[in-house]
C-alpha cells in the first residue's frame, strides 16, 4: 500500500473510459455499463448516469441504471434513486432493482425504508430473505423477518440459515427452535423434489448441532420421499438423474453421520450411474475420515472404472462425466493417492477440464500442507497461461493458510511462468494478478509488474482487450487502496493519446 492512497482515485477509470469511447457492439455496451458503474460508487452519479444514458442496448442499459440506483444508495446519493427507477422500462429488471436498494437500505440499517421498497414487489418473498440474513447475525428481528416469508422452501432455507447463525453465536436453544420451525415449513412444500432437499439441508443442521437421532429421522423421512419423487428432467441427462441426485445427498447424509450401512441401502436406490458414482466418492469420504481407508479406496476405485466405462451422447453427459472424473481426482488426493489422482485428470475430455482439475488438486495439497504434491501436480500442466494460474491458486491458499514462505516461493513461480506467455492478452492480465499479489506482501516486486502490465497494454493494438485489463488493474489498485504513481499515470496518458 502507498503513503499516498486513495480508493476513490478515477486514474485507471478515465482511460478505461477513453478507450471505451472507441468501441463498438456488444463490446461497447459491456465495459460502459462496469465503468459507469464504478464511477457511482465513487460518487460520480451524474457522470455515470451520462455514461449509462450512452449504452445502446436497452437491457444493458436498464441494468446499469439499476446498479447505479443500489449504489446511489450506499454512497449517500440516494436522491438519484427514484429517478433512475423511473428511466428503467423493463419491469422485471425495476423489480431486481428495487429489491437491490431496498438490500442496501438494510445494510445501512434503515429496516422501515428496506421493508417499504420490498413491499412494492409483486413477490417480496426473495427480498425478505436477504434482509433478514442481511448483516449474517442472529436477532428477533431477524427470526420474525423469516417467518413472514410465504414460500414453504425458502422459508425453510432462510430460518435454516438462521440456524447456522444462532449456533455459532453460541445460542443453542434459539437454534433447536428455528431448526423445528424450518421443518415445519418443509413439510409445507407441496413439489416432492423441492420438500426432499430442504429436509437433506435440515437434517445436515441437526448434525451440526449434535442431535444425530434427529438428524437420522429426517434423513429417512428423505429417503421414504423419493420413493414417490416428482422432479423435473435435466436436459441431455438420464431421466432417473434429478431422483439421484437426491439419493446421493441422502448417501452422504447417512455417511457424515457413521452410518454407511443405511448409505448403502440409499446408494442401492440410485439408478443414474453418475450419480451412483458421486454418492460413492461421497461416502468415500466419509469411510476415510472415519479412518478406513481400505474402504474408501475401494469405492473410489468402483466409481472410477464406472464413470470411464459409462458412455455419453450429448454435451451435458460429457460435462457431467468431467465433472465426476475431477470429483474422484480430488477424493483419490484427499486419501493420500496423488499419483492415481493425476492418472485421473488425464482421462477429462479437454486440456482446459485437465488443467481446472489440477489446479483444486494442487489446492488439496496446499491445504494439507503436501509441498511436494503442490510442485508434482504443476509439472502435469503444459500450457504457460494455465500453469500461472495455478501457481496464483496455490498463492491464494497458502496465504490463507499462514504459509508465507511458501506463498512467496509459489508466487515468483507465478512469475516466472507469466513471463513465458506469448498472447499478450493474457500475459498483461497474468502481470496484473501477479503485481497485486506481490503488493499484498509489500514486495518491491508489485511495481515493477504493474509497470510492466502498463507497457504491454500501450502495446496491444485492439480497443477491446485494453479496456478489461484497463478495469482490471483499476479494480485491483482500488483492492489495494493504491494510487498510481507519476511513472504509471504517464504510461497510462499514453494509453488513450
Amino acid at each position: 500500500m502507498t503513503p499516498e492512497a486513495d480508493s476513490k482515485d478515477r486514474t485507471f477509470l478515465m482511460a478505461a473510459e477513453k478507450v471505451a469511447a472507441n468501441l463498438q457492439g456488444d463490446a461497447q455496451a459491456e465495459i460502459t455499463s462496469i465503468i459507469a458503474t464504478r464511477y457511482a460508487k465513487l460518487e460520480w452519479v451524474h457522470h455515470a448516469i451520462e455514461l449509462a444514458e450512452t449504452i445502446f442496448d436497452p437491457f444493458t442499459r436498464d441494468n446499469t441504471f439499476a446498479e447505479i440506483a443500489a449504489a446511489s444508495i450506499t454512497t449517500g446519493t440516494s436522491d438519484y434513486a427514484d429517478a433512475l427507477l423511473e428511466m428503467i422500462d423493463d419491469p422485471a429488471v425495476r423489480s431486481v432493482a428495487i429489491e437491490e436498494i431496498a438490500v442496501k437500505y438494510a445494510e445501512l440499517g434503515d429496516l422501515d425504508k428496506s421493508l417499504e421498497l420490498a413491499n412494492e414487489l409483486d413477490d417480496a418473498d426473495p427480498t425478505l430473505r436477504r434482509i433478514a440474513l442481511v448483516d449474517g447475525s442472529f436477532s428477533p428481528r431477524s427470526v420474525e423477518l423469516a417467518l413472514s416469508i410465504t414460500t414453504p422452501e425458502l422459508r425453510a432455507g432462510t430460518l435454516g440459515e438462521l440456524v447456522t447463525v444462532a449456533h455459532r453465536a453460541g445460542r443453542k436453544s434459539e437454534a433447536a427452535e428455528l431448526l423445528t420451525e424450518s421443518l415445519r415449513a418443509a413439510e409445507e412444500i407441496e413439489f416432492s423434489q423441492t420438500q426432499i432437499h430442504a429436509l437433506i439441508s435440515i437434517a445436515s443442521l441437526y448434525g451440526e448441532i449434535g442431535d444425530t437421532d434427529r438428524a437420522l429421522e429426517i434423513l429417512s423421512r428423505a429417503l421414504e420421499l423419493c420413493q414417490s419423487f416428482e422432479g423435473l428432467p435435466v436436459l441431455g441427462l438420464s431421466s432417473s438423474f434429478p431422483r439421484g441426485e437426491a439419493l446421493a445427498q441422502i448417501v452422504e447424509g447417512f455417511a457424515r453421520l457413521g452410518h454407511f450401512e443405511q448409505a448403502d441401502l440409499a446408494a442401492e436406490q440410485i439408478d443414474d450411474p453418475f450419480q451412483f458414482a458421486h454418492a460413492s466418492t461421497k461416502e468415500a469420504i466419509e469411510y476415510f475420515r472415519a479412518g478406513q481407508i481400505g474402504e474408501a479406496l475401494t469405492l473410489l476405485s468402483e466409481a472410477l472404472e464406472l464413470v470411464l466405462d459409462e458412455p455419453v451422447y450429448s454435451e451435458q453427459g460429457m460435462l457431467m462425466k468431467d465433472s465426476l472424473l475431477a470429483e474422484l481426482a480430488m477424493g483419490f488426493v484427499i486419501v493420500g493417492h496423488l499419483e492415481k489422482s493425476l492418472q485421473v485428470t488425464e482421462k477429462l475430455s479437454s486440456e482446459a477440464q485437465q488443467y481446472m482439475a489440477l489446479e483444486q488438486v494442487g489446492k488439496e495439497c496446499a491445504r494439507t500442507g503436501n509441498t511436494h504434491g503442490i510442485f508434482q501436480t504443476a509439472e502435469s500442466i503444459t500450457d504457460d497461461y494455465s500453469t500461472t494460474s495455478y501457481w496464483l491458486a496455490m498463492t491464494d491458499v497458502l496465504r490463507e493458510s499462514a504459509a508465507t514462505d511458501l506463498a512467496r516461493q509459489t508466487l515468483f513461480e507465478a512469475a516466472k511462468s507469466a513471463a513465458m506467455i506469448q498472447d499478450n492478452y493474457e500475459k498483461t492480465m497474468s502481470l496484473i494478478e501477479a503485481a497485486y499479489r506481490f503488493a499484498l506482501i509489500n514486495s518491491a516486486k508489485a511495481s515493477e509488474l504493474f509497470i510492466q502490465a502498463l507497457v504491454m497494454i500501450n502495446q496491444l493494438e485492439e480497443d477491446d482487450k485494453k479496456a478489461p485489463l484497463l478495469l482490471r488493474i483499476d479494480e485491483r489498485f482500488r483492492e489495494l487502496n493504491r494510487k498510481p504513481n507519476e511513472e504509471e499515470r504517464l504510461l497510462l496518458g499514453q494509453v488513450w493519446s
